[in-house]
């Protein structure tokens, strides 16, 4: 897969994230759930780094902080020189399942994203032909999502997160329910995107045997059960190409 901009320009845009002793607090009447505990962590631009911990530890929360999708309760996230208060158009998200809408195409799901930010479909259409050509969709552009199978369902979601030149990539264990076969294919192609366009990817998984064999990471973060409040870091030499067959 290769970016809609040139690496010159993606040098120049590419922010750092940092969060600043950030905690999450959920509230339901009386119930208090402390899902994240002064997490301090930056991620370098360029870097890919995964977050490996068990079910509950707040790994899905750290993400939808990040993205703009939920607030904090404490502390402070920014991306570059900006706050994170909100969504951002600089931020691609995949989560655990594709979410594709059903009564639109392969094409129209990937055009979506653009036409919540107001953005003109046509400019952004070559665009979108382009990534299902990478993803190996180029013949399913006129699919629905009921006629792909769960692997492909989830490539479409991944070309959807790329569609509008994000610079930042987050990933809420999106292999979870692919079988194995597929699995390490989408692990080869996220490789293959990364080398590419350096683009800052964090990736989050409950599986040590997925965050080990995400050679491309340079940094694995190992988070205890929850509250996340301290984590183990592993630093890795970044691959220098892609293995492919």
């Amino acid at each position: 897969m290769t970016p809609p901009s040139s690496p010159a320009q993606a040098e120049v845009h590419r922010p750092t994230i940092v969060l600043r002793d950030v905690s999450k607090v959920y509230r339901r009447g009386a119930q208090v759930t402390h899902a994240l505990d002064a997490v301090s962590l930056t991620i370098a631009a360029g870097e890919f780094v995964a977050i490996v911990g068990p079910s509950g530890c707040g790994k899905s929360t750290l993400l939808r902080l990040i993205s703009g999708l939920i607030p904090a309760s404490g502390g402070e996230i920014t991306i570059g020189a900006r706050r994170v208060t909100k969504p951002d158009g600089g931020v691609g998200i995949v989560f655990q399942a594709p979410i594709l809408l059903d009564w639109r195409t392969v094409i129209g799901n990937l055009l979506f994203p653009v036409e919540m930010q107001g953005k003109p479909v046509v400019a952004y259409l070559p665009t979108a032909r382009k990534l299902l050509a990478q993803v190996g969709l180029a013949d399913f552009a006129d699919r629905y999502p009921y006629e792909l199978s769960g692997g492909m369902r989830q490539r479409a979601a991944i070309a959807r997160a790329l569609v509008h030149d994000p610079v930042i990539l987050i990933m809420d264990e999106p292999f979870g329910a692919l079988d194995a076969l597929t699995r390490e294919q989408m692990r080869l192609d996220l490789e293959q995107l990364w080398l590419t366009t350096r683009k800052t990817v964090l990736f989050i998984t409950h599986s040590i045997d997925e965050a080990v064999a995400a050679r491309r990471s340079r940094r694995r973060h190992v988070a205890a059960p929850g509250p996340h409040r301290a984590h183990h870091r592993h630093s890795l030499a970044a691959p220098t190409r892609a293995r492919w067959p």
